[in-house]
């Protein structure tokens, strides 16, 4: 390894000069445990499927937990520091939030699967590779009014995530339709008091984006009281554990997700270690992406060379990245899928 050493005001700075023909050090920050494991291992599986695809001479990989805590993934992001990494993907809003500034003071890329666009925006060394949450939340608040529904209410937690999905459904949803508007705190495990006040306002319909294992519990809690409406909800109805978990509460109910290639749903027939398929192929486009520029030695400018590169056939559809007010992201088709139980 060559180094260049540079000076600024009396603090020596070491960086590495990277070269395309030395193995890029990746290192990987997500949920290996806990409520949010599915997507964290589902994340973890993208990552191994494309180093295995692409070929693992050029890559190194380090995976560190961070069990969705914004806490622990600093933690993690530190570890990784210290082994060396040239570049860190991440998963989820909530801890991709705690890392994004730590990454950009030290100059390390960062690719974040989030969608809450305050992680990238006006950021050199951090992207998302996802599009933002109030995308998801407009896509599947416009599907909820063509259902012809007049009252609506929404519970979400207090993440990145939830509150950028949040966004994106206040902005189609008119006011007096949406007549329950409440936000959970992470400490919040007891939903019995929010499902009374839901049923209290006789909603046609009820949009749910709160934690891991929540969603889960506030459906069956609402069905229990004898609720008839529609459930819809964020990205976490893509996990098939928290829809077994609401033993049929949950059946039907929409959300917004991106739709694999139909190469990478082949790909992926023959694995049933996958809980969440697309969260897998969004991880597996940043690490195809991510060898096109260390290929060209351009991590050190990765989101302007990757604004640079035309449409990409992608794992998780047509991709292309973009630049939105100082926002830089992976864009891609978001369409609406409807849960139902698998086993």
């Amino acid at each position: 390894m060559k180094w260049c050493i540079s000076c600024l005001l009396g603090v020596l700075c070491i960086s590495p000069v990277v070269f395309a023909d030395q193995p890029m050090r990746l290192g990987v920050i997500t949920h290996l445990s806990g409520a949010a494991a599915p997507f964290g291992n589902s994340f973890k599986a993208g990552v191994e499927l494309a180093a295995q695809d692409l070929g693992t001479d050029w890559i190194s990989v380090s995976f560190e937990d961070d069990e969705f805590s914004a806490g622990r993934a600093v933690t993690a992001f530190q570890t990784l520091l210290k082994r060396g990494v040239d570049v860190v993907l991440c998963s989820s809003s909530t801890p991709c939030s705690a890392i994004a500034p730590l990454a950009e003071q030290r100059a390390i890329p960062l690719i974040a699967w989030a969608s809450d666009d305050r992680i990238s925006r006006g950021r050199r060394y951090v992207l998302r590779n996802y599009p933002s949450g109030a995308v998801e939340g407009r896509v599947v608040a416009e599907d909820e009014m063509r259902r012809g529904v007049d009252k609506m209410a929404l519970v979400i937690s207090q993440n990145a995530y939830s509150e950028s999905w949040a966004v994106g459904v206040r902005e189609v949803i008119p006011r007096d339709r949406l007549v329950f508007d409440e936000q959970l705190s992470g400490a919040d495990t007891d939903v019995r008091s929010i499902a009374a006040k839901v049923l209290h306002k006789r909603t046609d319909s009820v949009g749910l984006c709160v934690n891991p294992g929540q969603n889960a519990a506030l459906a069956l809690q609402l069905r229990q009281q004898n609720y008839r409406g529609r459930f819809f909800g964020c990205a976490y109805l893509s996990d098939p554990n928290e829809i077994e978990a609401a033993r049929g509460s949950l059946d039907g109910a929409t959300y917004p997700t991106p739709q694999a290639s139909p190469e990478f749903a082949a790909k992926l027939s023959t694995r049933s270690d996958i809980a969440v398929p697309i969260v897998a192929a969004n991880a597996y486009d940043a690490v195809s992406l991510l060898k096109q520029a260390w290929t060209a030695r351009r991590l050190a400018d990765l989101s302007t060379y990757l604004l640079t590169l035309p449409q990409q056939a992608g794992a998780a559809g047509p991709l292309v990245v973009r630049n939105s007010n100082a926002d830089v992201y992976f864009d891609f088709p978001i369409v609406v899928a409807t849960a139902a139980r698998t086993r």
